[in-house]
């Protein structure tokens, strides 16, 4: 009994020493590859980074450019065949401007999209910290890639995706990468190779990439890169359509004085405020005042591309009902319609005010007469 005792401690003894050295073996692999980048401290000190060069795809070899910024954001404009396409990351969702899908404005990505530019959004070797990130890394021995000895390792990144790594025995440098990529919004397996590694200042990068899946092949040869270049204020967010920009001016908060239109002439009839956001290129608002009634009105702006129209929502907690009207820009007031007998008026007066006018026609759109007037003030934060 005591022998049987005493070999269950020393299996145990052995079990957790052999954990512990792999443990530590691990984070010393990891810490030899990202030493061989240039370093922790080094990377740390990276803010952003501009990457130029030659991108192919279906056989095609054009200018890409890409700027990522810490924390892991994202925009490359590169090219696929005769099409010029847009890929970015904002830290917190994906979008794309990308002619293959036959849509000229920018779009939300789909999962497996938005997993691809996750990927590509890491400013370093996504093992870099990766504990706080909240990734998990395993150790899966060594395996000879091509010819290479490597260090095959598994990373599980929050999201659960799960991607396989090898890196280079001798280097620790990454070698080939394992993972799920996106194939015109459908995942696919992939492999990459990565090669050509060169020093810019203190850090070290591949300046080939190539990455094949299904029957696409794409190569990535970096010419140039910038370190800690000057990135634009908003220029990793979503940009709104041509059309939808000309409410840019409109985000943020807004005091409102309504005037009512009655018998005796106009009214003051309240004064409130609302906050207007615009994203995903939709305008949103609501409006909450009292004229003798409680009107509490959400209100929506977008641009319908197929007409060619803005299109404007309001539903009426009054009445519980929802009307739609359609709109086109004149000059500095966008004339929105539902009827021959109902309208309202969107007049720009000036970067800083703007007015809602409430119409409506006794002869089915011969002649019109304005019953309220919304005055839109900006509120300084």
């Amino acid at each position: 009994m005591e022998l049987i005792k005493y070999l269950g401690i020393v299996i145990l003894i052995v079990t957790l020493n052999v954990s512990g050295s792999m443990a530590q073996n691990l984070d010393e692999i990891i810490d030899k590859h990202i030493e061989a980048h240039g370093g922790a401290d080094n990377w740390n000190k990276i803010d952003a980074l501009k990457i130029t060069g030659n991108f192919t795809g279906f056989s095609t070899v054009k200018n890409f450019t890409t700027i990522q910024k810490q924390p892991n954001l994202y925009r490359s404009n590169y090219s696929l065949g005769n099409f010029n396409v847009v890929l970015a990351f904002d830290g917190n969702s994906g979008w794309t401007i990308d002619p293959w899908f036959d849509v000229s404005f920018p779009r939300v990505l789909n999962t497996s999209e938005e997993n691809v530019v996750k990927q590509k959004a890491e400013i370093c070797s996504p093992f870099l910290n990766y504990k706080q990130k909240g990734y998990t890394v395993e150790y899966l021995g060594k395996e000879q890639v091509e010819g290479v000895d490597a260090i095959k390792l598994k990373l599980v990144r929050k999201n659960g995706r799960v991607e396989t790594w090898y890196l280079n025995a001798e280097t620790y440098l990454e070698y080939k990468q394992e993972s799920i990529w996106d194939d015109f919004g459908y995942p696919t397996p992939q492999e990459t190779f990565f090669d050509d590694f060169r020093k810019i200042g203190d850090i070290i990068l591949p300046f080939y990439v190539e990455r094949s899946f299904l029957i696409r092949n794409r190569m990535t040869e970096i010419s140039s890169v910038e370190i800690n270049p000057t990135v634009a204020d908003g220029f990793f967010q979503m940009p709104a359509s041509p059309e939808m920009k000309k409410f840019d001016f409109m985000s943020g908060k807004w005091a409102v004085k309504i005037e009512i239109l009655e018998h005796r002439g106009w009214r003051t009839a309240d004064s409130t405020s609302t906050t207007i956001s615009i994203e995903n290129n939709l305008l949103r608002m609501e409006l909450a005042y009292e004229n003798y009634i409680k009107y509490i009105n959400q209100v929506s702006i977008s641009y319908h591309t197929d007409s060619s129209r803005y299109v404007m929502t309001i539903y009426n907690s009054f009445d519980a009902k929802l009307n739609v009207y359609s709109g086109l820009f004149l000059n500095d007031t966008l004339a929105f319609k539902n009827s021959n007998s109902q309208k309202y008026s969107l007049i720009i007066l000036n970067s800083d005010s703007f007015l809602i006018e409430s119409s409506s026609s006794p002869d089915k759109g011969q002649s019109w007469r304005v019953n309220d007037k919304f005055y839109f003030t900006r509120i300084d934060e």
